[in-house]
C-alpha cells in the first residue's frame, strides 16, 4: 500500500476493504493513477477528497480503492439510504463500510426522482469529523448528464466545507468505461454481465481562496427557513452565491483533465482556454 510521508501507519480499515473487494468484482480492471499526489498534500491540512459523479459508483469506487490511504475517513451521502429499495447500491455500500463512516446530505423528490439540495447544516458533522482527523470523501455535484458528461456546474457542498481553517482538496475523477449512464441500479445490474473496465485519476492537491465572511452563508441559508429575506440580505446572499459558483466551477477546473474529452462536458473548452491562458 501507497505511504503518504506524512500519515502514520495504520491498519486497513475492514469497512473499506469490504467495500474495496465488492467493486473490485465489478470490474474487469481498475487502474488506478496518480496515487503519488497523495504525497504532496501538506502535514497538518484537513483533506477533502473531491470526486466526479458520473455514475452512482464513483464515490464508493474512490473510497475503496484509495480510503486505506488515509488514517481515517468519512464521505458525504446524497440520501440516507437506510432502505434497499431506495438505492441498493447506497444501501449495501453503507452498511458494508460502516455507517460511522457516513454523512448525509439533504436530498429532494422530484416526480420521483431524487435531487440534491443544498443544506449548510448537513455540512457542520463533516467539519467536526475533520477536526478530528477525518479525510471527507465527497462528490463535487450531485450527478453527471444523461450523456455521462461533466454538467455545467459543481455543487456548493465542498465549497462551503472548505470554508474550515487548514483544508486542502485532492481530486479523483472516476471514469468507467461504458457508453451508457450508470445512474440507474439497473443499469449497474447490467453492467455485471460483462464487467467494466474503470480508471481512477487522482489530480495534485490544491487550496481555495475563502470566501470572505463565507460563515454568513450559513446565517442566511437558516434565515430562509425562518422567514423572508430582507431586501438587503438578498443582495448579500446574491454576492455569496456568485461566490460560492465560482469555487465550484474552480474545483470542476481541477476535475475536467483527469477525464477523457468526451467525458469532460462544457469543461474541455474552459479547460483548454484556461491551458492556453
Amino acid at each position: 500500500m501507497f505511504e503518504r510521508p506524512n500519515t502514520p501507519e495504520k491498519k486497513e480499515d475492514p469497512g473499506i476493504a469490504r467495500i474495496k473487494f465488492l467493486f473490485e468484482k465489478q470490474f474487469k480492471k481498475v487502474e488506478v493513477v496518480g496515487k503519488e499526489n497523495i504525497g504532496e498534500i501538506p502535514q497538518g491540512k484537513k483533506i477533502i477528497v473531491v470526486t466526479t459523479h458520473l455514475s452512482h459508483r464513483d464515490l464508493p469506487l474512490a473510497i475503496g480503492m484509495l480510503g486505506n490511504e488515509f488514517p481515517s475517513v468519512g464521505w458525504g451521502e446524497a440520501s440516507t439510504h437506510e432502505r434497499f429499495s431506495e438505492n441498493p447500491g447506497g444501501y449495501i455500500g453503507r452498511k458494508m463500510v460502516g455507517e460511522e463512516h457516513s454523512f448525509s446530505v439533504t436530498t429532494n423528490r422530484n416526480n420521483g426522482q431524487e435531487q440534491g439540495a443544498f443544506d449548510p447544516e448537513d455540512f457542520e458533522p463533516m467539519k467536526e469529523a475533520m477536526n478530528e482527523g477525518k479525510t471527507i470523501f465527497m462528490a463535487a455535484y450531485y450527478r453527471g448528464t444523461e450523456d455521462v458528461q461533466l454538467p455545467d456546474h459543481g455543487g456548493y457542498g465542498a465549497v462551503l466545507l472548505a470554508q474550515a481553517p487548514d483544508t486542502i482538496f485532492l481530486p479523483v475523477a472516476i471514469d468507467i468505461k461504458e457508453e451508457e449512464n450508470l445512474e440507474r441500479s439497473s443499469a449497474i445490474i447490467r453492467s455485471l454481465a460483462h464487467r467494466p473496465e474503470a480508471r481512477v485519476s487522482i489530480g495534485k492537491p490544491f487550496d481555495l481562496e475563502k470566501i470572505p465572511e463565507g460563515e454568513r452563508i450559513n446565517e442566511l441559508m437558516k434565515l430562509r427557513k425562518e422567514r423572508k429575506l430582507s431586501t438587503e440580505e438578498v443582495k448579500e446572499f446574491s454576492v455569496l452565491s456568485k461566490e460560492l459558483r465560482a469555487r465550484s466551477d474552480e474545483i470542476m477546473g481541477h476535475l475536467a483533465p483527469l477525464l477523457p474529452e468526451e467525458r469532460r462536458g462544457v469543461w474541455a473548452e474552459r479547460t483548454e482556454q484556461s491551458s492556453e491562458g
